[in-house]
């Protein structure tokens, strides 16, 4: 049996806080990064969302691309040779974010940054009915509360609005849906993401041109320089939160990073209150609040689970 010295075990002990400390901040930024994007679509709020999104995708494929070579992962065997199943997978996978992303753009630039932060208080609950539906996964009784909580919230949304929160719910499912399929594939995060926006890319290239050739004019020709500049970054933009948010995935505990996520979408919603001015009425401020209830519950559920599974294997 080894033994180290206090010196040492002093030092294995600095060397993981250091690492714990770099997860956290890798964490923490990518979360806040993910919550300003209300900031960065609002800016972005007088050219036409469809074209937002043809260029956030056109522009994430080259950065991502350029970061793969940069860090000499980028082979063609890494983006063609995969099975066919997997190339049905990541198609499904790019519609579905594309879908995700512009529902969000259009939400912003239509002034439903609150609702749309609502599909993210309710993607890890809506994630966990997919797990039960598709993947077969065991629920505890503590879950169904959780989302039988935020399934009332949502009622109680509809009575105080009138009308069904359907750009919450479809912003929900797409990004749940999103992070079902790609389960099924082996591409990592920045692979996937490659594969999915150069995927995306011909019908975004063709968008543009169809733009142009129709007589409206891109607002990256026609904009001025600080709109152009915006829409060049948007795929900065999109591709460094995932890169330090997988990077955190790797220093840190996926319960502890699942928690830390909440950070996107509670800045989403201070940004659309105190910022951007949206109304907020009692009843949605009660219908919310039953989100975060459920959300509370499943979050207390899933580390309780991850601490007692912790604990048997270090028994074990």
């Amino acid at each position: 049996r080894k033994e180290y010295t206090p010196a040492f075990s002093a030092c294995l002990m600095s060397s993981t806080q250091h690492q714990h400390l770099k997860g956290y901040n890798y964490a923490i930024t990518a979360m806040a990064l993910w919550g300003a994007f209300p900031v960065y679509w609002k800016w972005l709020q007088t050219v036409d969302t469809i074209e937002v999104l043809a260029h956030r995708t056109i522009w994430c494929a080259l950065f991502t691309l350029l970061v793969l070579y940069q860090q000499k992962r980028l082979t063609l065997d890494l983006l063609l040779v995969r099975p066919v199943r997997e190339w049905l997978v990541l198609t499904a996978s790019a519609v579905m974010i594309a879908c995700n992303w512009g529902l969000f753009i259009w939400a912003v630039h239509h002034d439903f940054a609150i609702e749309a932060s609502m599909g993210y208080f309710l993607s890890p609950l809506v994630s966990i009915m997919l797990g039960w539906l598709v993947f077969r996964e065991q629920l505890r009784a503590l879950h169904w509360i959780a989302i039988f909580l935020a399934a009332i919230g949502v009622l109680v949304q509809i009575i105080s609005v009138g009308a069904t929160p359907w750009l919450g719910l479809m912003i929900s499912m797409s990004f749940a849906t999103y992070g079902a399929l790609r389960k099924f594939a082996s591409a990592d995060s920045m692979t996937g993401l490659l594969i999915e926006t150069l995927i995306l890319t011909p019908a975004a290239i063709a968008y543009l041109i169809w733009l142009e050739v129709a007589g409206g004019g891109m607002s990256f020709i026609f904009a001025g320089p600080g709109l152009t500049f915006l829409l060049l970054m948007s795929g900065v933009v999109t591709a460094v939160p995932l890169m330090l948010y997988v990077a955190s995935t790797r220093l840190l505990a996926l319960s502890v990073v699942g928690f830390l996520f909440y950070i996107n979408p509670t800045l989403q919603f201070l940004i659309g209150r105190f910022i951007f001015g949206e109304p907020f009425s009692g009843g949605q401020l009660a219908g919310f609040a039953l989100i975060w209830l459920g959300l509370l519950i499943f979050t207390a559920e899933s580390l309780r689970r991850r601490k007692r599974n912790g604990v048997r294997q270090r028994i074990a």
